[in-house]
């Protein structure tokens, strides 16, 4: 467990300008590193699925138009 620590807090001491309010996400990317599969390949491919599986959708208004319609 220390090791673990270790390794994440030297990952998050990495990123220093990570907002906490988006901590989830920045925890989420570490257990994807930490954790297996261990081929990049593989890690890419999860990834990948994962983001395909969001339902969600930005339109370049609501994200350049701070969300104006």
């Amino acid at each position: 467990m220390n090791r673990l620590h270790f390794l994440l807090k030297s990952f998050l001491d990495a990123h220093k300008g990570f907002d906490r309010a988006d901590l989830k996400g920045w925890l989420d990317l570490f257990s994807v590193i930490a954790n297996p599969p261990s081929g990049a390949m593989e890690k890419a491919a999860m990834v990948l699925g994962r983001a395909m599986e969001c339902p969600g959708t930005l339109r370049y208004r609501d994200f350049y138009g701070g969300g104006r319609s």
